[in-house]
């Protein structure tokens, strides 16, 4: 039974993997699964623990390394975001200046190399998960529950900030995805409209509008069937 183990930034990536990622790996093979961790970012004595959020590099460090500990695990990757990656995150500032797709396969390579470890697999999401959504605005907009003239124009704002750049995937990093839809959509919840929209749109369609998640998708049933 190949598992793999993901690590997430938070509930919203964690239910994506649950009810998104893991039925369709599923179908793939149907003795695979994929078992979705949030981040631990901080432990205290007591065994208290903090969940989410990456703000230094270490704290992915030391959760990667920890999973892959598990050896029941085929396979260790993340869903991390690019937008607000910490500043001292391999890399970092060599991949500054460059283009997107440059730039995020830049982090991952140094990722993968400070890790060393066959069975680990790096993944940062560009910029965000969010971007995933905006692969069918229409099925954002249904998932926020808006109807008539609202739903149309919401649509129709969404669908206008994604034909200006080349994929989902490139929305700007400086005014990401979730803040776009936001903006639109005021009362837009990430985790419940975030989760149906996925569910919707299913990651077939995603990986349709989103080369480097396609990739890694691919990679992912390359792991199972290996």
């Amino acid at each position: 039974m190949p598992k793999i183990t993901v690590l997430v930034e938070g509930q919203t990536e964690e239910t994506f993997v649950q009810s998104v990622l893991n039925p369709y790996i599923l179908a793939v093979d149907p003795t695979a699964y994929i078992h979705p961790i949030v981040l631990v970012t901080k432990r205290v004595n007591s065994g208290e623990k903090w969940t989410g959020g990456l703000s230094t590099f270490r704290q992915l460090r030391d959760n990667v390394r920890l999973a892959l500990q598990d050896t029941g695990s085929a396979l260790v990757t993340c869903m991390i975001d690019l937008y607000r990656l910490p500043r001292d995150f391999p890399g970092y500032e060599e991949a500054l200046t460059m283009d997107s797709k440059t730039k995020v396969a830049t982090l991952e390579h140094a990722l993968n190399e400070h890790i060393n470890n066959s069975r680990f697999l790096p993944y940062i999401s560009t910029y965000e998960f969010e971007a995933l959504l905006l692969s069918s605005p229409g099925a954002v907009v249904a998932a926020a529950s808006l109807s008539g003239m609202h739903s149309r124009s919401a649509v129709s704002d969404l669908e206008r900030i994604v034909s200006t750049f080349p994929s989902p995937e490139e929305i700007n990093g400086t005014n990401p995805p979730s803040y776009r839809i936001k903006r639109i959509i005021p009362h837009y919840d990430k985790v419940r409209h975030g989760s149906i929209a996925a569910q919707d749109i299913g990651v077939d369609a995603m990986a349709c509008k989103c080369e480097h998640f396609r990739d890694w998708v691919a990679a992912l049933k390359r792991a199972i069937a290996a």
